[in-house]
C-alpha cells in the first residue's frame, strides 16, 4: 500500500463505499504512516482524505474529526467501476494487516458493475469500456467521453441485456 496524491483519484468514476474501520484518523495516519488532507465539507465540518495505491487500484481513506461528539473511524471507498467488491475488501485487509471481519462494516450489497460503458465506432465494432455501479457515474462518464470522440458512447444496464 502507498500513498499517492489526492489528484490521482478519479472522482469522475464515483465513489462506493467499501468498508469503515474501527481507528480514527489520527490512529490510521499513526499506523499506517499516511497523511490525511484536511478540506472543510458543508454539514459534515472538517473532513479528512488521503488515497492509496494497492495492487494499481486506488481508494479513497475519508474521515471526519468529530461528529457528534465522537470520533468515527475512517471510511474507505473504491472508485465506482472497480470490478470486484469482495477481492477489494481481501486487498484491503492485507495491505492493512487485519482480518476482513476486524473491520466495523463491510458493503456487501455490491454484486457486480451493471452499467455498461461502450463505444461503437463509424465502422459498426462495439467494445465495452468500463462498468459503473451507478447509472448516475456511467451517465458522466458517457457525457464526457462523448466530448472528446466522433463514435458514439452508449449506457447499457446489464440487467435488462440478453446474453
Amino acid at each position: 500500500m502507498k500513498q499517492v496524491s489526492i489528484e490521482e483519484w478519479k472522482g469522475e468514476y464515483g465513489a462506493v463505499d467499501l468498508v469503515e474501520t474501527f481507528l480514527s484518523v489520527e490512529e490510521f495516519a499513526e499506523r499506517y504512516g499516511l497523511t490525511f488532507e484536511a478540506r472543510e465539507e458543508p454539514g459534515l465540518g472538517q473532513c479528512f482524505y488521503a488515497v492509496v495505491d494497492i495492487q494499481k487500484e486506488m481508494y479513497l481513506l475519508q474521515g471526519v474529526g468529530h461528529f457528534e461528539g465522537k470520533q468515527p473511524g475512517v471510511t474507505i471507498k473504491m472508485q465506482g467501476n472497480n470490478p470486484s467488491v469482495d477481492n477489494s475488501v481481501m486487498l484491503l485487509a492485507k495491505a492493512l494487516n487485519i482480518e476482513s471481519d476486524q473491520f466495523k462494516w463491510v458493503q456487501k450489497h455490491y454484486s457486480k458493475p451493471r452499467w455498461i460503458l461502450e463505444r461503437t465506432t463509424a465502422q459498426g465494432a462495439t467494445e465495452e469500456i468500463t462498468r459503473f455501479y451507478e447509472e448516475a457515474v456511467a451517465l458522466h462518464n458517457q457525457k464526457i467521453l462523448g466530448q472528446s470522440t466522433d463514435d458514439v458512447i452508449a449506457v447499457r444496464n446489464l440487467d435488462a441485456s440478453v446474453d
